[in-house]
């Protein structure tokens, strides 16, 4: 059996629910440098998607739209949720010096991904003879690093929004369409 292991980044515990935000991870990076690691994040390979969008943990107007995304991306070596680029975009999140020189060292360009690592990435299920194992290992010790602890002792906290639902993009919307927003309304 072929093993690929991937290094989880930008994926939040439940330690970031009930509203509590990453302010702590966020500051200034060069413009230039934000650029190519918002493109790189873009444009990982696309593996399983998920029901629902994403929420961002601070409550912005794309919280739970496309913008955020339902699926995992990776390089081969790392692991992303497809809404990280947009922590980095619209809120100036810093990511671990370890992936920024990853990055780095292939000039921002991904590289080529293993054909097994694709199938076994886009769907679990059907990739019996390849096994895939995920670590938040260094996310998480980067978390601790920049004070994560400490941080959550009072975090910033941002009161969950309610959002519109678009019925372009959310299957619950559309059922409420079709079939009215009667709680007793039965499918």
């Amino acid at each position: 059996m072929k093993t690929f292991i991937l290094e989880a980044i930008g994926f939040w515990s439940d330690r970031y629910e009930d509203g509590v935000t990453p302010t702590y991870l966020c500051g200034e990076l060069h413009s230039d440098l934000k650029a190519k690691v918002i493109g790189y994040l873009k444009n990982g390979v696309r593996g399983m998607s998920f029901l629902g969008y994403a929420r961002c943990r601070f409550e912005c107007e794309d919280s739970e739209t496309n913008v955020l995304g339902s699926a995992d991306l990776t390089d081969g070596k790392w692991i992303w949720p497809e809404g990280l680029y947009h922590y980095v975009e619209k809120h100036d999140l810093l990511l671990p010096r370890k992936f920024i020189d990853h990055l780095v060292s292939i000039d921002f360009v991904l590289p080529e991904i293993d054909k097994d690592l694709a199938r076994v990435h886009e769907d679990l299920f059907e990739a019996s003879d390849v096994e895939l194992k995920v670590s938040s290992h260094e996310w998480n010790a980067w978390l601790k690093e920049m004070g994560e602890d400490e941080y959550l002792k009072s975090p910033v906290i941002v009161p969950k929004k309610v959002h519109k639902f678009d019925p372009d993009y959310d299957p619950i919307a559309m059922a409420h369409l079709m079939f009215g927003d009667d709680d007793n309304q039965k499918f």
